[in-house]
C-alpha cells in the first residue's frame, strides 16, 4: 500500500492541491451568500463541477493504460468525453465578465473569489490535459500526443464560444445534436460571417496554448532540478 502511494505521490499531491483549492473556492462563495444574504454567484458552483468531469475522465484513462486495459472501446468514449466536458475548465476563465456588473461595497471580494474560481478551473484543466497527452504518447508516440493537444485547445477554445455566447452546455450533444451541429456547421461554413466567433476562437486558442506551453516547460525545468540534485 504505501509503495503504491509513493509510486503516485506527485498525482496525490496534485489532485489534493486541485481539492483544497476547489475547497478555498467554495469556502469563498459561502461566505458571500452569508454576508450578502443572496445566492447570487451559486451558478459558480455548478461551473467548478463541469471542471471536475474532464480531471477524472483522465484518471479513469491512465488507470486502464496502467492496468494493461487498453483497447478502443475504452480510449475512444474517455477520450470523447473528456473532450467533450474539458471546456468547462477554461470556461471559468470567462466568468471574469460577471466582475462588470459589480455593484456591492466588497467588490474585492468579488475580484478575488471569481479569480480563484477561474485559476483553479483552468489549471485543473491543464492538468487533465497532460495527463491525457501522457497517456496519448505512450500509446501512439509524442507527435501523436501534440496533435491531439493542439486540436484539443482549438476545439476547446471554440466550445468556450458556444458556451458563452450561444449559450450551449456540452451535454446538448445527446440532447440537441442537430441544433448545436447546425450551429456550429454554419459558422465552420461561413467563417467570414461569422467573424467574431473565429476571432475569439482563435485569440482564446492561442492564449491556451501559450499558457499550456508554459506549464509544460515548468514541469520540464522541475525535472532538470530534481534529476541534477
Amino acid at each position: 500500500m504505501f509503495k503504491a502511494l509513493s509510486r503516485y505521490r506527485n498525482k496525490l499531491f496534485m489532485l489534493a492541491a486541485l481539492g483544497i483549492a476547489s475547497a478555498f473556492c467554495l469556502a469563498t462563495l459561502v461566505a458571500r451568500f452569508w454576508r450578502m444574504n443572496n445566492s447570487h454567484y451559486g451558478f459558480m458552483l455548478w461551473n467548478l463541477f463541469l471542471a471536475w468531469i474532464p480531471l477524472l475522465c483522465s484518471i479513469i484513462a491512465f488507470r486502464f493504460y496502467e492496468r494493461k486495459l487498453f483497447n478502443y472501446l475504452i480510449f475512444l468514449p474517455l477520450a470523447f468525453l473528456w473532450l467533450l466536458f474539458f471546456p468547462n475548465s477554461p470556461y471559468l476563465v470567462t466568468d471574469l465578465i460577471h466582475l462588470r456588473s459589480i455593484t456591492s461595497d466588497i467588490w474585492w471580494y468579488d475580484v478575488i473569489m471569481l479569480a480563484a474560481f477561474a485559476w483553479t478551473g483552468f489549471f485543473m484543466g491543464f492538468v487533465s490535459l497532460q495527463w491525457m497527452q501522457d497517456w496519448i504518447a505512450n500509446l501512439f508516440g509524442k507527435v501523436i500526443s501534440w496533435m491531439f493537444t493542439f486540436a484539443a485547445l482549438g476545439l476547446s477554445a471554440f466550445g468556450v464560444y458556444l458556451g458563452r455566447f450561444l449559450r450551449w452546455n456540452s451535454w446538448d450533444i445527446f440532447f440537441e445534436p442537430l441544433s448545436l451541429l447546425g450551429d456550429v456547421w454554419q459558422r465552420v461554413r461561413h467563417p467570414l460571417q461569422y467573424s467574431p466567433a473565429m476571432l475569439f476562437t482563435l485569440l482564446l486558442a492561442g492564449f491556451l496554448f501559450c499558457a499550456y506551453l508554459m506549464l509544460v516547460a515548468y514541469t520540464h525545468l522541475r525535472q532538470e532540478q530534481v534529476e541534477m540534485d
